[in-house]
């Protein structure tokens, strides 16, 4: 193989390292900050969900369809602003847990608690990350100025 040949395979092998490595760059970083960089994603968001506008105000009917009613919430579908910390949201029994309760909203994540039948979960998901509880899927849709607009999804 000539010298033009090998750089040729190289900058193939090369590119899809590249690709490879792009591609993983969901879920939590590093050190569990919600940066979206250098982990595995938690869990699988909707399929229709759509992402926030970086541009949509995060409370009010432009960035959840549902308002502040954690009540809307109980089924396992919703899309919620929070501002309060900590907020618990109801959800029913068939996902294992009584509640998920946010406990912390920074500039880069929210922290969610679970608990119940033998479940503890607590995580931090940044922007456009999800998480997964027991068949009960959330999304940081858009996080801003203390307040975060979560959707809530059934995963199985």
């Amino acid at each position: 193989m000539g010298i033009g040949a090998h750089r040729s395979v190289m900058a193939v092998l090369g590119l899809g390292v590249a690709v490879a490595v792009a591609g993983c760059e969901t879920g939590d970083g590093p050190a569990g900050d919600g940066s979206g960089r250098g982990g595995s994603a938690k869990g699988a968001g909707p399929p229709s969900a759509p992402a926030a506008s970086p541009s949509a105000p995060a409370s009010g009917a432009g960035g959840a369809a549902d308002g502040t009613d954690v009540g809307a919430c109980f089924d396992g579908r919703c899309r919620i602003v929070v501002t309060e910390q900590p907020t618990r949201i109801p959800v029913d029994a068939r996902f294992g847990v009584a509640a998920l309760e946010i406990t912390r909203i920074t500039a880069r994540s929210v922290v969610v608690q679970a608990s119940g039948d033998g479940v503890f979960l607590s995580t931090s998901v940044g922007e456009g990350g999800t998480g997964n509880v027991n068949g009960l899927g959330f999304r940081v849709a858009d996080l801003r100025d203390g307040q975060a607009v979560l959707d809530l999804f059934p995963t199985k």
